[in-house]
């Protein structure tokens, strides 16, 4: 199915660098500043067990 839309020049595919594979998120084990990296690639936010605890106690009053 891709190849052929490749092949049709329905869709174009380009090289992306080691460094943005934004897959490795979810499939690779990081380090943390790997991982902060790529969270922050995304648009994401990585929150704390404390920060999160109070986000819930801020809904719940």
């Amino acid at each position: 199915f891709i190849k052929e839309h490749v092949e049709n020049a329905v869709i174009e595919l380009y090289f992306v660098n080691t460094e943005y594979q934004l897959a490795d998120i979810f499939t690779k084990a990081l380090g943390r500043e790997r991982f902060e990296f790529l969270i922050n690639k995304l648009g994401m936010r990585s929150f704390t067990l404390e920060t999160l605890q109070q986000l819930t106690d801020k809904v719940d009053e």
